[in-house]
């Protein structure tokens, strides 16, 4: 195979080979935990993910983050985490959905939660003083981390084969 960098004479190591760039590809989108059909169930959230069903508790949130989306403006992702999961769902949602989050949000802010701007304004709710723009994004150290794998993984191999 001309396009790899290293002599391949075993089929193994090519399957092993796909095998990694598939997963590195799938682990992104099944650690991003994009939730899709939200429903309220009481005071949980409760979204379809790749992982299965996820449910959020709203009256205990601890952190929210906004990853605004193409077009910008009002729609994007919303990620909310409380002390057990976090889950990303797309706005605009449901009016019930869009109603409970933000009473979830709203009841966060009151016990001392920092909620960035964006999260705030999207939301109808009055911004906090000091707070960050969109809140962080976990996604680059998470991407960052499996692309050291790859890296120390592809040199484990090639010192191995040599």
């Amino acid at each position: 195979m001309p396009f790899l960098p290293l002599a391949l004479s075993d089929t193994t190591e090519t399957v092993g080979i796909a095998g990694i760039v598939i997963v590195l590809m799938v682990a992104p989108v099944m650690v991003s935990n994009i939730g899709f059909r939200p429903r309220i169930q009481g005071q949980y959230l409760e979204v379809s993910t790749l992982l299965g069903r996820q449910s959020l508790d709203l009256a205990a949130l601890t952190s929210a983050r906004w990853e605004p989306g193409r077009s910008g403006g009002a729609s994007g992702v919303v990620r909310l985490r409380d002390s057990i999961t976090d889950v990303a769902i797309a706005v605009p949602a449901a009016q019930s959905v869009r109603a409970a989050i933000r009473e979830g949000l709203r009841a966060a802010g009151e016990r001392g939660v920092l909620l960035p701007r964006r999260v705030t304004g999207v939301f109808g709710l009055p911004p906090m003083p000091g707070a960050p723009r969109n809140g962080f994004n976990t996604m680059i150290l998470v991407l960052g981390f499996l692309a050291g794998l790859f890296f120390v993984g592809l040199a484990a191999g090639f010192l191995a084969t040599t």
